[in-house]
């Protein structure tokens, strides 16, 4: 059960318990204040990954919290263009991910990649990045990082300039995400 920004205050979050509820409520807020207010969503990026390398996590950390905290925030680095943390922090997850069973931290991380080899001109990795992004957010069954993996590739089909392949993938995109509910954007 995802809990709302409405619906919990910061010192709320702090009580929350066991220790790695509170991580995962952290970065569900990032993500959902991703487009809304960036710079809170990093602050919840930045706690939770504190929150995964501390105290009761000091000797062996809370990874997947860790590893979704570290795509969070390489995902927010990219919407806001900064082309050297975002792979920093991007590459960090990918490592922790790779112990890891198939999250949805594993699909958006590898969606990040390829938008940053978008930004470099690397069209080849980007597609191949975008594509793996596509097939996890299919084997783990999230629409929304389906959408998402589908418009990446309608826009890096556009890149090469393959109009047909772009404007299909758009459409299948849109076809999905018209189906989903996006709070963060109400």
């Amino acid at each position: 059960n995802v809990m709302y920004e409405s619906e919990i205050r910061a010192a709320e979050i702090e009580t929350i318990l066991p220790l790695e509820k509170r991580i995962d409520t952290l970065n569900g807020l990032a993500w959902q204040l991703r487009y809304r207010n960036r710079k809170q969503a990093r602050h919840m990026c930045v706690r939770a990954r504190e929150l995964s390398q501390t105290g009761e996590f000091a000797d062996h950390p809370y990874t997947p919290g860790l590893a979704t905290a570290l795509t969070y925030s390489g995902m927010l680095a990219a919407l806001d263009f900064e082309t050297d943390r975002a792979p920093e922090d991007s590459l960090q997850a990918m490592r922790l991910l790779e112990g890891l069973p198939l999250l949805p931290a594993h699909s958006l991380n590898h969606i990040v990649l390829s938008w940053i080899h978008i930004y470099l001109g690397e069209y080849s990795t980007a597609l191949d990045y975008a594509l793996s992004a596509q097939h996890m957010a299919r084997e783990i069954a999230d629409p929304s990082l389906v959408a998402y993996a589908f418009d990446l590739l309608g826009g890096i089909y556009a890149k090469i300039g393959d109009a047909e392949r772009s404007q299909t993938h758009h459409m299948a995109a849109l076809q999905i995400a018209n189906d989903l509910p996006y709070p963060e954007l109400d």
